[in-house]
């Protein structure tokens, strides 16, 4: 019996021989709707429709994932990444806003001088260093007390009671470190040193005092308002919060700010102090 090769040519026989072997193919076979193996829908169907090949994926484990599972193993990977990195991305802009909002706000070394408070302007005149209204004590500022005049008299605005300091006051060494009316402000006393005004050794240790003008030929609720301001200004400049507002009642059976406490417009003026405060936050 003749070989199976036996009629073919030495070199065709040859390259048979020498031929490799088809490389394995990274294509699954999927089979078609209607359940043939060989792809044929149908006897007639084109030769180049009987198959339908679809890319293999391998998983974590090396399980082989073909069709619409690599697809979708591929495209889920990169998302999950995007999404981790987005939620570290909040997570520091979080932490940074709560460090900003809730860490104590650095403190100034000395006192802090004022030209204007929120548009309105601040005066300064100081009383004579030594004298019996600036004994020149330093002291840690903790909060401010808000006072009224309770002088009632035309005339007697801002710059009425800087004059009348000037002269010695009461003679008694009763001071304060600002006075305020409808349109302007007057700084008798530097923030950082001890004034009388208070009725308390506490108060006036740790105290930055406001008077307020109630002045009948001023505008009180524009007083009121600008009082305000100047508490806003000198609560953002030493570091200090709406909850250290204090009223000169608060260390003193005296009815002090009268106006404010007998109309019972203490927690509105707190409120103002706090949305002027949130404006210089931003």
């Amino acid at each position: 019996m003749e070989p199976w090769n036996a009629g073919k040519h030495d070199s065709v026989r040859r390259l048979e021989k020498n031929r490799p072997a088809a490389p394995h193919s990274s294509y699954a076979q999927e089979e078609n709707p209607d359940g043939n193996k060989d792809g044929a829908h149908g006897a007639d169907a084109p030769a180049a429709r009987r198959f339908s090949y679809a890319p293999v994926s391998r998983g974590p484990a090396g399980h082989r994932f073909g069709g619409r599972l690599g697809r979708v193993y591929r495209i889920r990977g990169p998302v999950l990444l995007a999404g981790a990195a987005l939620l570290v991305t909040l997570s520091v802009l979080l932490t940074c806003l709560l460090n900003h909002l809730f860490s104590p706000r650095p403190k100034p070394e000395g006192p802090v001088f004022l030209n204007e408070a929120l548009d309105v302007p601040v005066r300064t005149v100081l009383l004579t260093e030594g004298s019996a209204g600036r004994p020149g004590i330093k002291r840690e500022i903790q909060y401010l007390v808000i006072h009224e005049t309770a002088n009632p008299g035309e005339g007697t605005g801002a710059k009425s009671h800087s004059n009348y300091l000037q002269a010695g006051g009461d003679g008694k060494g009763t001071s304060w470190h600002y006075t305020v009316d409808d349109h302007e402000i007057y700084r008798h006393v530097p923030d950082d040193e001890v004034a009388y005004h208070a009725s308390s050794a506490d108060g006036n240790t740790y105290g930055i005092g406001i008077e307020l003008c109630v002045n009948e030929d001023g505008d009180f609720e524009k007083t009121f308002d600008n009082g305000a301001r100047l508490a806003a200004c000198l609560l953002k400049a030493y570091g200090l919060s709406a909850n250290d507002l204090r009223q000169h009642g608060d260390f003193t059976e005296k009815n002090c700010p009268e106006t404010i406490r007998n109309t019972g417009r203490w927690g509105e003026f707190t409120q103002k102090v706090k949305d002027y405060l949130k404006g210089l936050d931003k």
